[in-house]
């Protein structure tokens, strides 16, 4: 059976990805990964079979992109095999409770917090941003701390993580794509 590794855990923009790309696909295994890094060594070594990573968003992420062709050329020897372009669609969740006038802080990754600073901006000035590893690792913090703090990132992260979205499309432009690539040590099928 086929390994297929993300950037996770679930709930993630690469886990939607991975779910697009092996939609006609029954025989895979789905391998979340904490960094890009690792998910690309583990396919470099064998461990796994492909990996999906994002090398590309109209908005935001300069600093994970170009870490993720860094290593591509310079640190492992994989081929591109297929490609995967995601409309993106950041979203304000919350755990059960609380509402926009209880938000003490938002949690998410920085790319995504980057992707919506004109609506933070707007509707919470001064409010404190936390940067996490990822914006599913943010979900399952705030559903788990009984906090008062809202997360940004896609509508998948509340039936996940048993959150709920407050607001839908709250990204700055209705443009924002990423464009991921599957890698492995072959490029065919």
């Amino acid at each position: 059976m086929i390994k297929i590794g993300f950037l996770g855990p679930k709930g993630t923009f690469t886990h939607e990805a991975l779910r697009g790309y092996t939609k006609s696909r029954s025989e895979y295994v789905e391998c979340d990964f904490g960094t890009i890094a690792d998910m690309l060594v583990s396919v470099n070594n064998n461990e796994s079979d492909e990996a999906i990573v994002p090398i590309e968003n109209s908005i935001e992420g300069g600093s994970i992109i170009s870490n993720t062709l860094d290593m591509l050329a310079y640190e492992v020897d994989l081929k591109i095999k297929a490609e995967i372009v995601l409309k993106v669609a950041q979203n304000l969740l919350v755990p059960e409770g609380v509402g926009l006038s209880d938000i003490e802080c938002i949690l998410s990754h920085p790319q995504a917090l980057g992707q919506c600073r004109k609506y933070i901006d707007k509707h919470f000035p001064g409010i404190m941003l936390k940067a996490t590893q990822s914006t599913a690792g943010a979900a399952l913090e705030a559903a788990r701390s009984g906090a008062k703090c809202a997360v940004i990132g896609s509508a998948s992260l509340a039936d996940v993580y048993g959150l709920k979205v407050l607001e839908h499309s709250i990204q700055d432009t209705d443009t924002n794509e990423t464009r991921f690539i599957v890698v492995s040590k072959t490029d065919g099928e």
